[in-house]
């Protein structure tokens, strides 16, 4: 089945009601990592791509570019100037693809990429080029700001903070008042705070 007689047929199916979800693409489209109009940041290096499915697909084709500008390129384009970082031909019905470790992406680079389905009647065009750039540290700042929060939660605990202001009054150092007092087992052994 041609290219064409796939949009004749898509076509002709929203014609008569059919569902956008049930109705595949004609042509690969890459949905992710990144955007067809913007560079998107990204915190993992090794990302998984994916794309939309092609009916009649033997396997897809995924091609990766460096890019130093945000200037919308073709594929055609893009490989007549560079290499890609990496390509690769995978098996349909797979959907998606993650590179190995050995394969992860660098640190506050650019990067551009690109999809094509391949099937019994040949290669379908590459989709538009979908832009990201890799940068770590939204990982580590996440973690960062998650840590952050919830000591900030803990030690704004009123509750908790008189408990431990109880416990220092309470169980002085002082070798009197550690006879005079129970020794502490845990933090389940504080009084619990008058509101």
């Amino acid at each position: 089945m041609s290219h064409t007689q796939k949009w004749t047929i898509i076509a002709f199916m929203g014609i008569i009601g059919c569902a956008a979800s049930d109705v595949l693409a004609a042509d690969a489209v890459g949905i992710s990592p990144g955007a067809v109009d913007t560079s998107v940041l990204i915190g993992e290096p090794c990302p998984t791509f994916s794309w939309s499915p092609v009916a009649e697909t033997e396997t897809y084709e995924l091609a990766v570019f460096e890019t130093f500008w945000n200037e919308p390129q073709g594929y055609a384009d893009r490989v007549a100037l560079y290499d890609p970082v990496f390509s690769e031909t995978l098996p349909a019905p797979g959907l998606s693809w993650t590179p190995s470790s050995e394969s992860c992406l660098a640190q506050s680079i650019s990067y551009v990429w690109y999809v094509r389905d391949i099937g019994t009647d040949g290669a379908g065009p590459w989709s538009a080029g979908n832009y990201f750039t890799v940068d770590t540290t939204l990982a580590v700042s996440a973690v960062g700001n998650a840590i952050q929060q919830a000591v900030k939660t803990h030690l704004l605990d009123t509750n908790t903070i008189e408990q431990i202001i109880y416990a220092l009054e309470s169980y002085s150092t002082a070798p009197e008042a550690q006879e005079a007092r129970p020794a502490m087992t845990s933090t389940t052994d504080l009084p619990t705070a008058k509101k």
